[in-house]
């Protein structure tokens, strides 16, 4: 090992434990485009609400407006899983998951409105 212009051979190691740390981590790295490399799912909307499917039910025959934001959602992931599905243009993934989004905001804003 060539210690040339360090001192005790200690700045040495620590590069080599740098290198050693950064190899490892190499190997975790996902892929660039990790929706190509995974099967496309349908996105659980109770779960990002923080709702049980019962409690939104609920709330669903209650409030007309919601549960027309809710169809839209379904159909707006839908649409996104079959467009990953066809492995779709990533600009045209995006566009609809977008427009997931959006709905979604709605249907929180409209939970969170008193009724």
């Amino acid at each position: 090992m060539d210690t040339a212009g360090l001192t005790d051979g200690r700045q040495n190691r620590l590069t080599e434990a740098i290198l050693i740390v950064g190899e490892r981590n190499l190997s975790r790295l996902l892929p660039i485009n990790k929706r190509r490399c995974s099967m496309p799912v349908s996105h659980d909307l109770y779960q990002d609400l923080s709702c049980t499917k019962e409690e939104i039910q609920q709330k669903r025959t209650k409030d007309p407006l919601l549960d027309s934001l809710i169809n839209k959602y379904s159909q707006a992931d839908a649409e996104v899983v079959k467009a990953e599905q066809a492995k779709s243009s990533d600009d045209a993934v995006t566009k609809l998951k977008a427009k997931r989004l959006e709905v979604k905001d709605k249907i929180v804003k409209q939970l969170q409105s008193p009724s």
